[in-house]
């Protein structure tokens, strides 16, 4: 006797599947027909492919939860820098850490930072996770310290 897998018909292996009629050749392998089922089951080739999750940007206010949050002088420095650069530009006033508090207390959280950004900005922080949150074309990075968080800096986006 052979070690070789019972040759299935394709009315078999439709009724196996659970559809009407296939177009299937004979199919011998398991593996094969696996391959065959995820196609039937799936459908043509557009479908296969992984639909996007639907993302949910969360608000600053829900991500920071309360905390007290202070800007480095070179986040300042960054911020003005840049506010400046924003089309249009920003206005700042007398009082440049204001504007950007309220900027980022309307801020959201920013996921278009891609994998490798965040690998080199977790080493750069000495392996502690930062928060991205942009808004109006600046992105802010903040790093959890003790029952707050710290604004290292205000990047622009592109």
């Amino acid at each position: 006797m052979s070690n070789r897998p019972k040759r299935t018909t394709d009315e078999e292996f439709a009724a196996h599947l659970g559809v009407e009629k296939t177009d299937i050749n004979t199919v011998s392998s398991w593996q094969k027909k696996d391959r065959v089922k995820k196609r039937l089951v799936k459908g043509p080739a557009q479908s296969r492919s992984p639909k996007q999750p639907q993302v949910v940007r969360k608000e600053a206010s829900e991500l920071l939860c309360g905390k007290k949050v202070f800007f480095s002088t070179h986040a300042i420095g960054r911020f003005i820098e840049r506010a400046r650069k924003c089309n249009p530009p920003l206005e700042i006033g007398d009082n440049p850490e204001e504007k950007a508090r309220e900027l980022l207390a309307k801020s959201k959280e920013d996921q278009s930072v891609d994998d490798v950004d965040r690998v080199k900005g977790l080493i750069n922080n000495r392996f502690v996770d930062v928060i991205y949150l942009s808004n109006a074309g600046l992105r802010f990075i903040l790093k959890p310290k003790d029952n707050s968080f710290v604004v290292l800096t205000i990047e622009s986006i592109e």
